[in-house]
């Protein structure tokens, strides 16, 4: 597989199965959620909370959505300089205006700070993987001019 066809799956992997993985978490956690009963119901599970530990119920999904939203981010931003700082800033903008608006009731949901830190770990995160896989992809390119 040539360089730039893994760099667009890596991405596109990145992205698609966060985001696969954070909406099952919410679907089938939540009791709250409209389309979870539906699926419960269909599934025959009773109460689908009691299959996940708590705490990946309450932060699984953000942590999953903002790796995606790192990945995405970056992704379109990959050819503008310091691309890395600018993705940093805007994820984790885009985390604490959705916490600000659940606190002001301008979005439903509960304002919850901790929100807020998983977040920033899953950009963290997400940017050193990006930051790693540039950096094999870089010392390929300089095997290949050898």
């Amino acid at each position: 597989m040539n360089a730039q066809k893994r760099y667009r799956c890596f991405y596109c992997c990145n992205i698609i199965v966060p985001l696969a993985l954070g909406l099952a978490i919410y679907v089938l956690s939540g009791a709250d959620v409209y389309i979870a009963k539906y699926i419960r119901q269909f599934l025959h599970i009773e109460n689908a909370i009691v299959l996940i530990v708590p705490t990946i119920r309450n932060y699984g999904a953000d942590f999953l959505w903002s790796y995606a939203l790192v990945f995405a981010v970056d992704g379109v931003l990959h050819d503008v300089g310091k691309h890395d700082l600018l993705s940093l800033i805007i994820c984790l903008s885009f985390a604490v205006l959705i916490e600000l608006f659940q606190k002001i009731n301008l979005i439903s949901g509960t304002f919850d700070p901790m929100d807020i830190f998983v977040e920033l770990v899953a950009i963290a995160i997400a940017l050193q993987l990006i930051k790693y896989f540039e950096e094999e992809k870089h010392n390929e390119k300089m095997a290949e001019g050898d």
